[in-house]
């Protein structure tokens, strides 16, 4: 079977559920938890992956800076 060279994980925050934007209802955890399940997945399956923090638009920036943070352990803590 057909494997991709490597996977290009657009991580936004725009599902979060206080993004004014978006029409997604993630909470910080749910979106740590999409993180590592897009991870795990990709290493269970040896494809290296290049993690891209992307934008949204929550009404708090701190906001939008704990949950890029948060992507950014998860993408540590995976190796």
């Amino acid at each position: 079977s057909e494997a991709p060279d490597i996977i290009f994980y657009l991580a936004g925050s725009d599902p979060f559920l206080d993004d004014v934007l978006g029409s997604f209802l993630l909470t910080k955890q749910g979106l740590r938890q999409r993180d590592e399940f897009t991870l795990e997945t990709a290493r269970k399956r040896d494809i290296p992956v290049a993690v891209v923090c992307a934008g949204g638009y929550p009404k708090s920036i701190g906001d939008i800076v704990d949950i890029l943070s948060g992507t950014m352990a998860t993408v540590k803590s995976a190796g």
